[in-house]
């Protein structure tokens, strides 16, 4: 059951990305190749150009290569957005380059997406008489369009409220919203940015010790030039790695989050907090706990 009765319309409308068939399928396959695909290959060719001496140019081009599907999937996501309201007995939705006018008589079905991707959605289907297509929207939170359609009197809009999927995607949503620490950008400084520094600092250590006699025998010998080098080569090195091992206990916490809602749709925020806390303690802990692993005999 939602947390909340799905009795009043929004009347301000709601966020929405309306997504063709082949545009889903293009989200989709983006979505699968930049967050599980591509990390995947990026720790194999990684780990064959021997870390932490730091990225090597085919490295490099990889890293590039996998930013450069993250930003078009994004680009295609922001090619589809717009905004849902219902007016009167219909359900307007306006998007770029895309107007949509569906009776709510016409509605045969929702249908929440099982498969939350490239994020979670409902398909609208019309009646066969109305002649209309398919409607698929996604929607970081369902509950404003399923609060709009239930006001409406979209008896259906209730039970569907009720559904696995949208529990799961509404449980992420208020997850998101409250969050302390914002915009998210500055949430993926510090996980892999900054906390990256904790091997860096130990790898570089260590190589300098080893290679110049001290933790400055490099700046010593060579120049403050040389060792900041050496330096950012290692960030670097690091950074990826973990951006690999955070990308894995993300992708872990959601699909154990996701199974779990399967399960008990009533438990969706307590799946979505436990699984939330695991991530944060699996990654944040493990990072130091792999570094250590690195000095073991």
């Amino acid at each position: 059951m939602p947390d909340q009765p799905i009795t009043e319309r929004d009347a301000s409308g709601f966020e929405l990305t309306l997504w063709s068939a082949a545009a889903r399928i293009a989200g989709a396959s983006l979505w699968t190749l930049s967050r599980i695909g591509g990390p995947a290959l990026l720790a194999w060719v990684f780990i064959v150009f021997d870390p932490p001496a730091g990225p090597a140019l085919p490295v490099i081009a990889f890293v590039a290569a996998l930013v450069s599907l993250v930003l078009a999937g994004r680009l295609l996501r922001e090619a589809q957005r717009g905004v849902g309201r219902v007016e009167g007995d219909a359900l307007r939705i306006e998007a770029r380059g895309h107007s949509l006018v569906l009776p709510l008589a016409a509605l045969a079905d929702l249908r929440p997406w099982r498969i939350p991707l490239p994020l979670a959605g409902i398909t609208l289907v019309a009646r066969e008489a109305a002649r209309a297509p398919a409607a698929r929207l996604g929607l970081e939170d369902p509950d404003p369009l399923l609060r709009a359609l239930a006001a409406a009197g979209v008896r259906s809009a209730e039970e569907v409220a009720r559904d696995p999927a949208v529990a799961h995607a509404r449980a992420l949503a208020r997850w998101r919203r409250g969050l302390r620490v914002r915009p998210a950008w500055l949430r993926a400084a510090f996980r892999y940015l900054a906390w990256a520094l904790i091997p860096t600092c130990a790898f570089v250590y260590t190589h300098q010790s080893i290679a110049f006699g001290g933790v400055w025998g490099e700046w010593q010998l060579y120049g403050a030039r040389s060792w900041a080098i050496t330096l950012v080569r290692f960030w670097l090195a690091c950074v990826v790695l973990a951006a690999v091992y955070g990308g894995a206990c993300r992708a872990l916490a959601s699909l154990a989050c996701w199974l779990a809602t399967r399960v008990a749709p009533s438990h969706a925020a307590r799946a979505r907090r436990v699984a939330e806390r695991g991530d944060t303690l699996l990654y944040y802990a493990g990072v130091p706990a792999l570094t250590a692993l690195r000095y073991l005999p």
